[in-house]
């Protein structure tokens, strides 16, 4: 096994809240932070809360090894004690870790299957890392999801719009401890882009860092198709109403260019829109007045 050694409690909740470790082997006293304190930090965080804990304490009996169970301890070893049977208890309570591990995995698997959305786990750095990604990925940017757990990142599959927007969502985001909520498009293997909806939040370790981000991406391509197709009929049913209407009507753009002037502005102007479309209607409708250059005059004394 790979082991980090540190001198007592308080350094070694610093260590677990840096790196979670497999599984953590403790005396029960210690400077600083007992043993038992050291338990009761670590179960009441939902990151360290299933962490295997084995005890160890030269005080023997029924009595001392109930307490330290009783506390959070996984397993209660009495010195003095063979290394035999110290890396027996380790292995076991490995073991028994990665089996519930699996059990949950294979839960959670079996309900990511039901969601119609992708669904994702990976580390907040840049470029993120994917721990978990689900397979309707696929649909939204032709890539399995196997391949982002190899090594393939997000970024390049934004699209280039709308790439600084959610990153900067998701870390304005992150820095408040909000969950984040946003809608834009990913470029897809076809060539043709998809538009997603995308749910997440982020994990934080005791210390405030964010050490996972999780979340949903869902396909919404038909959605904004839909809409895009209503906004096309409102803005034709609008210019069908405008172009019937007896009243003048005309529409200009944020620096006052003429973009529409109904049948009726046409006649009270004298313009055609075909004529004035693009300058600007306050030109149009008062125009300077008329110079004339000199002519000819008569003069007397």
């Amino acid at each position: 096994h790979q082991v980090e050694v540190v001198a007592d409690g308080l350094q070694a909740l610093a260590a677990v809240r840096a790196r979670r470790p497999d599984l953590l082997l403790t005396d029960v006293m210690m400077p600083g932070l007992d043993g038992f304190g050291l338990v009761r930090e670590l179960r009441a965080h939902e990151r360290t809360r299933s962490l295997p804990i084995i005890l160890v304490s030269a005080r023997a009996g029924e009595e001392s090894r109930l307490e330290g169970l009783d506390q959070g301890a996984d397993d209660y070893l009495v010195k003095p004690f063979g290394a035999r049977e110290l890396l027996t208890r380790v292995r076991t309570h490995l073991e028994l870790s990665r089996l519930r591990t699996r059990t949950a995995d294979a839960r959670f698997r079996s309900f990511v299957l039901d969601v119609p959305g992708a669904v994702y786990a990976c580390e907040p750095e840049a470029p993120w890392r994917f721990s978990f990604m689900s397979e309707p990925v696929r649909e939204l940017t032709g890539h399995p999801a196997a391949d982002f757990l190899e090594g393939r990142t997000w970024a390049p599959l934004v699209h280039p719009d709308d790439l600084s927007r959610v990153e900067a969502t998701i870390a304005r985001a992150v820095e408040r401890h909000t969950p984040y909520e946003l809608e834009y498009r990913v470029l897809h293997t076809d060539g043709q882009p998809r538009w997603v909806s995308e749910l997440g939040r982020a994990l934080y370790a005791e210390d405030g860092k964010p050490w996972l981000l999780e979340g949903i991406l869902f396909d919404i391509t038909s959605r904004k198709a839909t809409e895009h197709a209503l906004q096309q009929y409102e803005r034709q049913v609008s210019r069908t109403i405008a172009e019937n209407a007896t009243s003048a009507l005309y529409m200009t753009d944020a620096e006052g260019r003429c973009t529409f002037m109904n049948p009726a502005a046409e006649r009270m102007t004298g313009h055609r829109f075909a004529e004035v479309r693009g300058q600007h209607l306050h030109d149009v409708l008062h125009p300077p007045p008329a110079t004339h250059p000199p002519g000819p005059c008569a003069l007397q004394a």
